[in-house]
């Protein structure tokens, strides 16, 4: 049964919120942006924060030559009825850190279309099926992220204080359209002392967040031919006549 449209939209606002609550964090702390690299396993961050990164690329991967791309979102429990909250609050921290990267993204309605007519099984998804869904598409590589810890623990401290840590984890393939193979793989997890379980929602969108800005910026073919300031002429256009002598 679909879920009424006040349901729906409550749970995009609390992702936002969940979003902009993270972004506020991180200025404030100084730690916004810093996990893009290679912080090592078991890294300690502020407010009991730990988080494990890894990435790794195709040697044959190249971001100018994925213009567009479909991104497919599951967790660990997916029982292929649908978004949850949590996949959709994923897709959206996605999509929207790639689209500020220059990518184009295929859109939500026309992906699960795909999977509606072609019955495919997401929590069975291999690098075939998402080429053969991204040839439907007609995008160039496909983007499979799956949710792979989202969970909450209570743990006592000295002075019988008693907290709850919060663990989300996810991983990330990009998938050649062409030849079903692997282009790029990213992993992240991160561990943190909340507030209350419910935030465990926080800290799934502050991993997307994370593990999205470490997929490299697709770079628009445009950029070789701009225009330096001054130049009034685009780099392509200007013709190499070795160095300029002095009164010339």
């Amino acid at each position: 049964m679909n879920k009424p449209i006040g349901v729906i939209v409550a749970s995009l606002v609390l992702c936002l919120w969940a979003a902009g609550r993270l972004e506020a964090q991180e200025k404030k702390s100084g730690v916004g942006g810093g996990l893009r690299g290679k912080p090592g396993p078991g890294r300690q961050l502020p407010g009991g924060r730990t988080a494990h990164l890894e990435t790794s690329a195709d040697p044959s991967f190249n971001p100018e030559k994925i213009p567009k791309l479909a991104v497919i979102v599951f967790g660990p429990q997916h029982r292929n009825r649908g978004q949850t909250d949590s996949e959709r609050c994923v897709e959206d921290v996605f999509v929207g850190v790639l689209m500020r990267k220059g990518y184009s993204v295929v859109s939500r309605s026309d992906l699960q279309s795909v999977f509606e007519e072609q019955r495919f099984q997401k929590s069975g998804l291999t690098e075939s099926d998402a080429a053969a869904i991204g040839k439907i598409l007609n995008v160039p590589a496909v983007m499979v992220v799956k949710v792979t810890d989202m969970s909450t623990v209570s743990k006592r401290l000295p002075a019988n204080r008693s907290v709850t840590e919060a663990t989300a984890g996810m991983g990330v393939r990009v998938i050649s359209v062409e030849n079903a193979s692997v282009l790029w793989i990213g992993t992240f997890r991160q561990s943190r002392i909340v507030n209350s379980k419910s935030d465990v929602s926080e800290v799934l969108a502050d991993v997307a967040k994370r593990i999205a800005s470490a997929f490299p910026p697709q770079k628009s073919p445009k950029e070789s031919t701009e225009t330096k300031p001054g130049s009034g002429k685009a780099d392509s256009d200007a013709p190499d006549n070795g160095p300029v002598k002095p009164g010339e």
